[in-house]
């Protein structure tokens, strides 16, 4: 929310320049920081405690979701690069215009992972975890769907944005079908943590 609130404010407050967005994206990025932060405050205050040998499963448990983040990162940050070197810089910030609008189906897929992380860990036995599968796959199809009706319904906007949006629009359409082949895999990552099978999600 933190994020929309400062895109929306860069968008109100004149035309739209590739270092207003980073500014909006770093003040978004920065509050919702500061926000989350604020949460912790009365865990601070009151302590936590650990004991090592949970803190130890704990940390060996999550080298695993950290490599498969960090290769992810990995490939998504290089492709600007690589965009760079082989089509030039107009080409990468047609890909940058492209791709940004898209985040917001990123968030949607975030939050559906959200869900399907914990939900996954309360399930039990070959029938719950094929019951389990069968019912977030359905939605996580559902969802993919509506993200790129979604983005054809969006697309025609874009101009309004000014001429690199409008120019950018097949990218946007291409990028909101990355996120919608992207939320089919969440459900299939949820349920590799359920089994206690982490290193499968890299």
């Amino acid at each position: 929310l933190t994020g929309l609130a400062s895109l929306g404010a860069a968008m109100l407050g004149g035309p739209l320049t590739l270092t207003r967005l980073l500014q909006a994206h770093s003040l978004g990025v920065g509050a919702s920081a500061f926000l989350g932060l604020s949460f912790l405050v009365p865990l601070w205050r009151t302590g936590l405690a650990l004991r090592r040998s949970l803190l130890r499963e704990l940390l060996t448990y999550a080298r695993w979701p950290a490599l498969c983040q960090g290769a992810e990162s990995l490939q998504i940050n290089l492709a600007p690069f690589l965009v760079i070197a082989w089509a030039g810089t107009t080409a990468a910030g047609l890909f940058s215009m492209g791709r940004y609008p898209a985040f917001v189906f990123g968030v949607v897929t975030v939050a559906l992972y959200q869900y399907w992380l914990p939900a996954a860990s309360r399930q039990n036995g070959h029938a719950q975890f094929s019951s389990f599968f069968r019912r977030q796959i359905r939605l996580a199809a559902f969802m993919g769907a509506a993200m790129v009706v979604c983005a054809l319904a969006a697309s025609p906007l874009l101009p309004l944005l000014g001429p690199s949006f409008a120019a950018a629009g097949l990218l946007f359409l291409v990028n909101a079908l990355d996120f919608a082949v992207l939320v089919l895999t969440k459900p299939v990552d949820a349920v590799y943590h359920g089994l206690r099978k982490p290193q499968l999600e890299l």
